[in-house]
C-alpha cells in the first residue's frame, strides 16, 4: 500500500521535548504514514530515544549521521521518503492528532501541490493561536496558484504548518540550502515552495504547535548574515529557473526578512546587519511599478531613509534600544513635541495639558498633507529642534521611522510615550 504522508523530523540534541513530539506524531489519526527521524549527530540521549520508539513502530525510521546541520538533514529526509505528501515537524514542537488527517484529506481531495495551516504558539502559559494570516488578503479555503496573486504568497513561512506533494518538491528541484552550522533554512525552502505551486491552498484552522524555546537558534545573536544566504538561494533559483516574473515577490520577501532579522539582533550586531540591508538595498529598483506594489508608502519611506541616511537610522536603532520613556510629571517643560497624532499622541497630549497648563505642546507630523491642529511639519522652519520630543506611536515599524526622521532633523532630546 502506498504511504499516504512521510513526516520528516530532524533532530538535534532536543532530549527535553522529544518524547512530547514524537509521541504526537505516532498518535496521529493517519495511520498511514512514515516517521523518518534524521539524529543529526546529537550528543545527548536524543538517539537513544529514537531507537526505542523505532523498536515499538515499524513506521518509524531512524538515521543516525554525523551533524551536517539541518539544511542537509531535511534533504536526505525528503531523498528517502516514500509518501505521497510530505510533512515536516520541528523535534521541539508537536502535533494535534489530526492535523495530518485533516491536511491530507484537503490535499488530497484538490490535488493539491501543498496546503498550509495556521499554528498555536506554545509557552509556559498555554497556548495562543498564532493567526497568521488575520487582516490579510490571502482568502482562506480557496485554492489558489503562485501566479494568480503574489499578495498571496506574503505569510509567515512556517513550512512546518504544511504538507507537500512529494513529486511537486522533486520535480521543481526543492531542497533546503546545505549550510552547516547556519539557521533559518526554512527561508529559501518557503519562497521555492511559494513560487512554483500551481494548486494551494491555506486553511485557518491550527493543529501544530510551535513552542517557543529560548534556546532556538532563531534567537542566536551569533548568525548575523545567515538570512542572507538564505536570500542569495532565493535569487539564485529565480534565475536557473527563469522565474523573474516574481522579482517583485522576491524584494518584498528580501525586505521582510531582512527586516525580520534586523529586529532580532541587537547591539553591535543589529548596526552590522544594518549596514549590509543598506548596502544590498542601494539597487532597490524605485522605478519599477511592479516592484514598487508589494510595498507600502511607510515600506518605501524606510528604505529611502537606510539609503539617503544611513547615519539618522542608525542613530535612531541606538536611540529605541535605549527605550528612553516619557514620564508624564517627572519634569516640567516649558514646550514639547509630540510625533504621532494618532491615539496614543492625543491620549499623551491630554494628560500633558492637565499637569502642565502653561506648557506649549504642539504636534509635529510628517508632511502637509497630515496636519491637524496647531501641528506643523518635521521640515518647518519653524521648529526648534532643541525641544523634547516624544515619539507616540504604538507601531514598532512606524515608531523607527518616525525616529529616524526626528534624529535626520536634528532632534537629539528623544523620548518614547508606551
Amino acid at each position: 500500500m502506498t504511504v499516504a504522508l512521510s513526516v520528516i523530523i530532524p533532530v538535534y540534541n532536543v532530549e527535553k521535548y522529544l518524547d512530547d513530539c514524537i509521541t504526537s506524531v505516532v498518535n496521529q489519526s493517519l495511520r498511514n504514514i512514515e516517521i523518518i527521524c534524521i539524529d543529526d549527530g546529537s550528543t545527548d540521549s536524543s538517539g537513544k530515544i529514537l531507537d526505542e520508539y523505532s523498536e515499538r513502530d515499524n513506521r518509524i525510521k531512524v538515521i543516525h549521521r554525523k551533524n551536517g546541520g539541518v539544511g542537509s538533514a531535511m534533504n536526505e529526509g525528503i531523498r528517502i521518503s516514500t509518501g505521497e505528501y510530505i510533512g515536516i515537524v520541528e523535534s521541539d514542537d508537536f502535533a494535534d492528532a489530526s492535523m495530518f488527517e485533516s491536511l491530507y484529506r484537503i490535499a488530497k481531495t484538490n490535488e493539491l501541490d501543498y496546503v498550509k495551516s495556521d499554528f498555536w504558539m506554545v509557552n509556559d502559559q498555554g497556548r495562543t493561536k498564532r493567526n497568521v494570516f488575520l487582516n490579510t488578503n490571502i482568502g482562506c479555503n480557496t485554492i489558489f496558484s503562485a501566479n494568480e496573486n503574489m499578495n498571496k504568497l506574503k505569510n509567515a513561512k512556517a513550512i512546518w504548518s504544511a504538507i507537500y506533494k512529494r513529486d511537486f518538491i522533486i520535480s521543481n528541484d526543492i531542497c533546503f540550502l546545505e549550510t552547516r552550522g547556519a539557521s533559518f533554512q526554512d527561508t529559501s525552502f518557503w519562497f521555492k515552495v511559494a513560487i512554483t505551486a500551481n494548486k494551494a491552498m491555506m486553511i485557518d484552522e491550527a493543529f501544530l504547535n510551535y513552542r517557543i524555546n529560548e534556546n532556538s537558534s532563531v534567537k542566536s545573536k551569533e548568525k548575523v548574515f545567515c538570512v542572507c544566504d538564505e536570500v542569495e538561494e532565493c535569487l539564485r533559483y529565480i534565475q536557473d529557473k527563469g522565474l523573474t516574473i516574481f522579482m517583485p515577490f522576491f524584494w518584498r520577501y528580501k525586505f521582510d526578512s531582512y527586516f525580520w532579522n534586523l529586529n532580532r539582533l541587537e547591539g553591535d550586531a543589529q548596526i552590522l546587519f544594518l549596514r549590509r540591508f543598506c548596502d544590498e538595498f542601494l539597487t532597490f529598483p524605485f522605478d519599477d511599478y511592479e516592484v514598487m506594489k508589494q510595498f507600502t508608502n511607510d515600506d518605501v519611506d524606510y528604505i529611502r531613509l537606510l539609503i539617503n541616511s544611513f547615519e539618522s537610522v542608525k542613530n535612531a536603532y541606538e536611540i529605541c534600544a535605549d527605550g528612553r520613556q516619557f514620564e508624564v510629571g517627572k519634569q516640567a517643560y516649558d514646550q514639547i513635541y509630540i510625533y504621532g497624532a494618532g491615539k496614543k499622541g492625543k491620549l499623551l497630549r491630554a494628560e500633558l495639558s492637565k499637569i502642565y497648563p502653561d506648557c506649549n505642546i504642539g504636534f509635529v507630523v510628517s508632511d502637509e498633507n497630515h496636519v491637524i491642529d496647531e501641528g506643523v511639519t518635521l521640515e518647518s522652519n519653524t521648529l526648534d529642534i532643541s525641544t523634547p520630543i516624544v515619539i507616540a506611536i504604538a507601531n514598532p515599524y512606524i515608531k523607527m521611522i518616525m525616529t529616524s526622521r526626528a534624529v535626520k532633523r536634528g532632534f537629539r532630546d528623544i523620548f518614547f510615550f508606551a
